[in-house]
């Protein structure tokens, strides 16, 4: 759920780590994902919270090999929505592609994943957006299975090692509110 040294340990000694990221992220590196699209444009209609047009999938991935999925978010994707984080990639290599992409609004043009694989020193990273620990949550679930017996299979190969530096400014643990002032009871 952060990226800290045990992560570094095993990534840099050739281990498989899946990133359970739906905690991570500031406001400048992430956003929630969103099941239903902006309406008609954020500079049009400003205020709205959302900013993406529903998700390209790569439905071909192993990743999915038991979630079934379309390569755009149906409903099976509805109820893991809600909780989930996109991470702003644009500053990652031009022909780099997020296994889960949510489209960006054209007038901001970013390149967003929701979930991406990367090489690692030696290891592989499976980063996830969506909150995979969700009890009594069926979709989750599954999503969850899906990724981990990817993650056992000789299919998870990540094809591209993005740079480190820019991963753990773009996953940070993004601090918690801190009640400082309470208003007195009355």
């Amino acid at each position: 759920n952060e990226w800290n040294p045990s992560v570094d340990s095993a990534l840099y000694t050739g281990g498989k780590v899946l990133l359970l990221a739906d905690k991570l992220g500031t406001k400048k590196t992430s956003a929630p994902v969103s099941f239903t699209p902006l309406f008609w444009s954020a500079s049009f209609f400003p205020g709205q919270s959302n900013e993406t047009l529903g998700s390209l999938i790569d439905h071909k991935s192993a990743a999915f090999n038991h979630f079934p999925t379309e390569n755009f978010t149906n409903w099976q994707w509805y109820k893991i929505t809600p909780g989930a984080k996109y991470f702003k990639l644009t500053e990652m290599p031009a022909d780099y592609k997020p296994i889960a992409q949510p489209v960006s609004d054209f007038h901001y043009n970013e390149k967003l994943g929701s979930i991406f694989e990367t090489m690692v020193g030696k290891g592989k990273l499976l980063v996830c957006g969506y909150n995979l620990q969700q009890p009594g949550n069926a979709y989750a679930t599954q999503l969850y299975f899906s990724i981990a017996e990817y993650m056992r299979s000789s299919a998870f190969a990540p094809g591209m090692e993005l740079p480190v530096t820019l991963l753990k400014n773009i996953l940070a643990a993004a601090p918690e509110a801190v009640q400082v002032s309470p208003l007195p009871d009355e």
